[in-house]
Formats: C-alpha cells, structure tokens, sequence
C-alpha cells in the first residue's frame, strides 16, 4: 500500500516522473505515517485507554464552532475527493484526502482532550465520536489508494461489513451511528529507515516477496 501511496503522489498526469528512494521514505514517514497514521493512532488510542474503546453518540448533538468547522471540511473535502476521481485526476483526490487528514489532526490538537477529559468527560466523547467518523471516512477515501490499510483501518474502528460496501462512499458525512467500538488496535504504519529502504532495493532488483 505505501508504494500505491507514493506512486500516486509522484504519478504522470500532464508531465514526466522520476521514482526517488529519498523522496519516497521521506514522503510515507511525512504524509503518510506522520499525517494520516498520525491521526488514526492517536484516536483510536485515545478512546481506548480513555473510554474502554466505546465512544457513543452524544444524546445531544449540538456542535460548537470547532465541531461544525471539521463537519464542513469533511462534507466540502469529500465532495471534492469524489469530483477528482469521477474526472480521473488521481493525485489531486489523494492530496485531498491527507489534507482532510491534516484536518483531523488540527482538530484534535485544538481541542486537546487530554486536558478536558478531567473536567469535561462528556464534551471529550463528543469530539472523539467526531474524529471517529472523520477516521471512517478517511478510511472510505483511502480504499482505492491503499485497500489494505483502509480495510484495516475500517475493522479497528469496528464498523460492520466491508469498507467497500455498497453504500459506504455515499454516506461518509452522515454522523448517525450509535457508537463506535473499536477493536484489536494495531499500528497502521511503520517508520521506513535506511535498511528498509536497502530491503526495497532488493526487492525491486531481485523480485524477492516481501
């Protein structure tokens, strides 16, 4: 998945591309795991360790002006991942999906959980259910990018049937689910070091299976 990852950044839409080692570690430990498996892990672990991995829907959803700007990056990001790869143009949809990402991430810091959750358990859960929609459909998005990961993502969070269900793509800005109740938590992606890059070498050259 993080060569599809990378190749899609790097594919030729209008002009040549050029595959390089140092840019393709550099852009999975930054985009990837540093942007998008930033943001899963940090959610995931924090209902986890914080809600016994249960986050339920708020009995009142009244979002305040974070909330309602995340919800309108979700509804106005996905419209446009949606038009990108309707008219084929593969890496703007991609950028768009890390930059929805980055959304995530900023949302989470703003509202930093780890300080209310000790006088305001209940807003807490209210941001995490968010942010675990967010991660639903960040999962949907990435499924023809990276359908491993995405299919991973999608069990960790819980939700039933396949992140490719019918359906699914269609409904990535409703926020109606109960509850989220996460499963076997996992890293989704590993830093990629110099020996690593040494193995894909090899694995290139040589065609040895990973």
């Amino acid at each position: 998945d993080i060569w599809r990852a990378y190749l899609t950044q790097i594919i030729p839409e209008t002009s040549d591309s050029e595959f390089k080692w140092k840019e393709f570690a550099e852009r999975i430990n930054s985009d990837i795991l540093g942007n998008l498996g930033n943001f899963y892990n940090r959610v995931f672990t924090f209902i986890k360790n914080k809600f016994d991995g249960s986050i339920k829907k708020p009995k009142d959803l009244e979002f305040d002006a974070k909330d309602k700007e995340l919800i309108a990056s979700l509804e106005k990001r996905g419209a446009k991942i949606t038009e990108y790869l309707e008219s084929a143009e593969i890496r703007k949809a991609f950028f768009e999906i890390l930059a929805l990402s980055s959304d995530g991430n900023k949302y989470f810091n703003d509202c930093e959980p780890w300080k209310v959750i000790k006088k305001n358990p209940d807003e807490v859960n209210r941001r995490l259910y968010l942010c675990a929609n967010l991660a639903r459909a960040l999962s949907i998005f990435v499924s023809p990018f990276m359908p491993s990961i995405a299919e991973r993502a999608w069990k960790q969070i819980g939700l039933k049937g396949n992140v490719n269900d019918d359906g699914n793509w269609d409904s990535f800005s409703k926020i109606d689910l109960e509850k989220f109740s996460l499963g076997e938590i996992k890293i989704l992606f590993k830093q990629i070091k110099d020996e690593d890059i040494e193995k894909y070498k090899e694995v290139v050259s040589n065609g040895i299976e990973l």
